[in-house]
């Protein structure tokens, strides 16, 4: 061999046989060795110039001679069958083992090139002659490294077995082909999906044959590299590994064609093992030959924080009945629930019952669950409700998961018992078609099977449970690898096979609509809640044609009727868009017509209710007999925090028992009674000497934790004595934010020493003189409830976090309750909050002096508390 010849002498040698030809492409073996590779072809292009060397001579000689065998009787069907599977074998099997050991320790290089191709060997002179039969000017059998001879060697090896497998399947084909006596319409139809079925496969082979080109046909990548590059398009942007998967379709229409079940089941087998081949042969040599170490650790990297580390969001989630853990709270809920629903399959209940429990999880799993997902897309709905009473954004998605498993798991096994509910049992598995049925049914099964596994290796755990709605990481952007490089939703369809494959076997109408509805329901989802958290989240990165779409378009591009209809479509979904638009405006403007006719109608309704209203509340001693003329005026606006004065004026003496209160504006609907609490916003009226027009004035000033804390609209509402009774109220002002208590909106970022600086002045007014305000000093034992709840209010209307009182009393500290809105805040915004440069952080004081320093002063807080302060208004 002369692998190491310099490579300009064999471009000399190749130019002069290539002048005008288009350049040759330059290979490279293992060692290294550079080459330029002799040109090719494929079987049929040597077949039609006659140039078949004595290996494809015997192959072919081969092929005749079953044939005959057949055609004379000497082999009856059945030992075709056994034949074709030996065949099969050879392929699938030998040739499996062969390119698998190729690929990890080079065996065939090695075996065949030792026995056949070495220097001294008795075969060399023949194999040089034969090979060089097939091949152009170009090849000198000498020059090219010995792995390239190999190779072509292989390439016998490859059409003695790939022939005889192709040809013995036909033979078994026409063996057990069964015309009906009489062709009906149905039959006409099957026949024309068969010839259907076996164009398309030859279509999709060739169209294979044509990117790939025999370098790859032949598994030319197991013995070198060739430095191309390969445009994947056409059959490649249809379905993954077209060779082995759309690329046996012929299969099913052969079996169709023959109407035998035989030959179905031989064509499954068949098909089996081609699957079988692609997963252990290979995949696992693309995955080490084209898969670089660059893409593995820029995915790596991007999802580490997600998987692993103290802050890791996925930890053996349960998937399904996956990593189901006993010890685990939420899988053995899981279990409970799915086993009472199968317990529930044997209650022997009405059909109905077992179709509305299939619907009612369909429903909760679409659009609940779609719900959630909508409200948690557009303000973190579902997070902020955690973060409310204290919990972490963690524990928000963990809840999430165990939800979301509960029913993805719950519809499917809710569909399954009612489809075993609708089956009926057979009396022959061979009559009205039930084996056909049947094992359609299985194979839909697997597909969605096989689906949600390739879906699932793309996604993995984060897109599974939609974890880019609660966990957004900077890097991770849409992957269009694997089943998604055909499809841009793959669970919108292949996501509901075995749903169609188990209503098929069911043979119930019942059961075909639930399918049809459970499909509708996840478009419905995916159109409204999925794709525009995923345009709002990822942008332009978001594909809006997948690889199948595009392909199909490209294909069908030539056809003027299908451009002539795809411009039909495009004009009529203008015209539909435009009618929905018109459509819309009528029913807003509809809407609006009403509302100004409600408004019309309410005032003289109120004017109605309210003086009955009154009549009541005098009844039963919630407002006096006689009111006199009341007024209270407030200044229309008024900073957060800063005391708030409301004066009154009254013809008649107010009694010491009236007070007034501070509301939002709208929260009571009547002006006659305060139906809601005014949560501790109250001050007593202190009456005083009337002027000397017989009128009573007065002032009360809201201080501390009197005053409203979240910014807004309110009105002051003075009450008759203890009741609720309104004697006037106010006209609205409003509560503003400045730049002592601002507000700071969920896209800016804060840091921990402004956020403690506002609570500290925040505690500082509402304690006034009760304690003095440290960061580390327990202040929230010191607090009334009224006044936790407007801390609540504050921190809500500044910072955009919605917390409880718990969470109040569990934090006691400025300094704890800090470091909780930080942690709030980043949850929320999806970004962690830089500290504040001289931040310190938060001391940890001994946990027993914390817990007896809280008791005690939440036992002196409350025997302080006046009983009014205690009762709730």
């Amino acid at each position: 061999c002369c692998a190491s010849e310099p490579i300009d002498e064999m471009a000399a040698a190749a130019a002069k046989a290539q002048v005008g030809e288009k350049k040759l492409p330059h290979g490279r073996t293992e060692d290294g060795t550079e080459f330029l590779v002799p040109v090719t072809h494929d079987c049929w292009h040597d077949i039609k110039a006659g140039k078949l060397n004595l290996i494809e001579k015997f192959a072919a000689g081969l092929c005749i001679l079953q044939i005959a065998l057949v055609a004379f009787g000497i082999l009856n069907k059945y030992a075709i069958v056994v034949i074709f599977f030996c065949w099969r074998a050879a392929y699938n099997g030998g040739l499996g083992w062969l390119l698998h050991q190729q690929s990890n320790h080079r065996t065939v290089e090695r075996l065949l090139g030792q026995k056949f191709l070495v220097e001294g060997s008795p075969f060399r002179d023949w194999m040089k002659v034969q090979l060089s039969i097939k091949m152009g000017p170009e090849y000198d059998f000498e020059k090219v490294p010995m792995v390239y001879n190999v190779w072509l060697l292989f390439r016998g090896l490859v059409d003695i077995i790939l022939w005889n497998d192709f040809v013995t399947y036909f033979v078994v084909v026409a063996a057990f082909t069964e015309v009906p006596a009489v062709i009906t319409a149905w039959d006409v139809f099957l026949y024309i999906v068969a010839v259907v079925l076996i164009v398309l496969n030859w279509f999709w082979k060739m169209d294979a044959l044509r990117v790939i080109k025999d370098f790859a046909w032949y598994w030319g990548d197991f013995f070198f590299l060739v430095d191309s590059e390969l445009t994947f398009d056409g059959v490649f942007q249809m379905a993954p590994h077209p060779m082995y998967s759309i690329g046996y379709i012929g299969y099913y229409g052969l079996s169709l064609l023959s109407r035998s079940y035989t030959v179905l089941y031989v064509s499954l087998a068949a098909h089996i093992c081609q699957f079988v081949f692609l997963a252990v042969v290979e995949n696992p040599h693309i995955e080490k030959t084209y898969n670089t170490v660059c893409d593995q650790n820029e995915r790596t990297q991007t999802r580490t924080a997600l998987y692993s580390g103290p802050q890791a969001v996925f930890r053996r989630d349960l998937i399904i009945i996956k990593n189901v853990d006993l010890f685990r709270a939420s899988d053995v809920l899981t279990l409970v629930i799915l086993g009472q629903t199968i317990i529930g399959y044997f209650l022997g209940l009405p059909s109905w019952i077992y179709v509305a429990q299939c619907l009612a999880w369909r429903f909760f799993h679409s659009f609940a669950l779609g719900y959630i997902l909508h409200r948690q897309s557009s303000d973190k709905w579902f997070t902020k409700h955690f973060i409310k009473y204290g919990h972490s954004s963690k524990d928000a998605f963990s809840s999430w998961k165990t939800i979301y498993n509960l029913s993805l798991t719950m519809t499917h096994t809710t569909f399954l018992i009612c489809a075993l509910k609708m089956f009926e049992c057979p009396d022959s598995l061979f009559s009205g078609g039930t084996l056909f049925k049947i094992t359609c049914g299985v194979a839909l099964t697997a597909l969605h099977m096989w689906a949600s596994h390739e879906v699932f290796e793309v996604v993995d755990e984060y897109g599974w449970f939609y974890g880019d709605f609660f966990v957004e990481k900077e890097g991770m952007r849409p992957d269009y690898n694997g089943i998604y490089r055909f499809l841009n939703n793959p669970e919108k369809v292949l996501g509901h096979a075995s749903f169609y494959g188990i209503a098929l076997v069911s043979d119930s109408w019942t059961m075909w609509a639930l399918a049809v509805i459970s499909q509708v329901c996840t478009m419905l989802f995916l159109h409204y809640v999925e794709g525009p958290h995923m345009r709002k989240l990822y942008g332009d990165e978001v594909r809006s044609e997948a690889g199948l779409t595009s392909a199909v378009k490209h294909k069908l591009r030539p056809f003027r009727l299908f451009q002539e209809g795809h411009t039909f479509l495009d004009q009529q979904t203008a015209k539909l868009s435009e009618s929905l638009d018109k459509t819309k405006s009528t029913i807003n403007s509809t809407g609006a017509s009403i509302s100004r006719k409600v408004d019309a109608l309410r005032a003289p309704v109120t004017e109605l209710v309210d003086p009955v209203a009154a009549a009541f509340t005098r009844r039963f001693g919630l407002l006096p007999k006689v009111v006199g003329k009341v007024t209270l005026s407030v200044q229309a606006t008024a900073p957060i925090g800063e005391p708030l004065r409301v004066r009154w004026t009254s013809s008649v003496k107010p009694r010491s028992e009236d007070w007034i209160g501070i509301y939002p504006v709208g929260r009571n609907p009547s002006k006659t009674a305060s139906s809601r609490s005014s949560q501790g916003r109250w001050v007593r009226v202190v009456a005083e000497q009337a002027d000397k027009d017989g009128l009573y004035h007065g002032e009360v000033v809201f201080q501390g934790g009197q005053l409203p804390w979240r910014a807004g609209l309110y009105e002051a509402r003075m009450h008759y004595k203890n009741n609720h009774g309104v004697l006037a109220i106010s006209d609205p002002f409003e509560i503003e934010h400045t730049h002592l208590f601002p507000m700071i909106p969920e896209s800016e970022d804060i840091g921990e020493t402004d956020i403690s600086i506002y609570l500290t002045e925040l505690y500082s007014r509402i304690l006034g003189d009760r304690a003095e305000v440290q960061p580390d000093a327990f202040l929230a034992p010191l607090l009334s409830k009224f006044e936790k709840m407007a801390v609540c209010d504050y921190v809500e209307s500044a910072l955009s976090v919605e917390i409880d009182l718990l969470v109040v009393d569990a934090y006691p500290t400025i300094g704890l309750l800090t470091d909780c809105l930080m942690q709030a805040r980043a949850s929320i915004t999806g970004r962690p909050q830089e500290k504040s440069p001289g931040a310190t952080p938060s001391s940890s004081p001994d946990k027993t002096k914390l817990r007896a320093d809280v008791l005690e002063l939440s036992s002196s807080a409350s025997a302080a508390e006046s009983p009014e302060v205690k009762k709730e208004r």
